[in-house]
């Protein structure tokens, strides 16, 4: 007897697609250093594990997840791990990569 796995299938690929979207977000984001967090995405609930340097980094990780279309609830078990010199220098490279003339000119 054949089994319904059409909504199986359905919710993984929601579930990718929530991942992607905020993944980039977080990326994008030159207030948060995504290298320090883990994202996974089950049933539409999302789950931030890692580390943040502010709770403001925390909380903005955290609205962001919230904000993406499809997500029911987001678990935040982001730890503060104040690392000021490592946010000094995501900013410092992030202004630098922007100030680089745009290949396609």
């Amino acid at each position: 007897m054949p089994t319904d796995t059409s909504h199986t299938g359905s919710s993984e690929n929601n579930d990718t697609m929530i991942l992607s979207r905020i993944k980039q977000l977080l990326h994008d984001n030159p207030a948060i250093d995504d290298s320090k967090m883990e994202v996974a995405v089950n049933d539409g609930t999302v789950i931030l594990k890692g580390k943040a340097d502010t709770e403001h980094e925390k909380e903005n990780a955290q609205l962001i997840c919230a904000s993406v279309e499809g997500v029911m609830k987001v678990e935040n078990h982001l730890v503060i791990e104040a690392g000021i010199a490592h946010a000094l220098t995501k900013i410092v490279s992030r202004i630098v990569a922007d100030d680089k003339p745009d290949k396609k000119q």
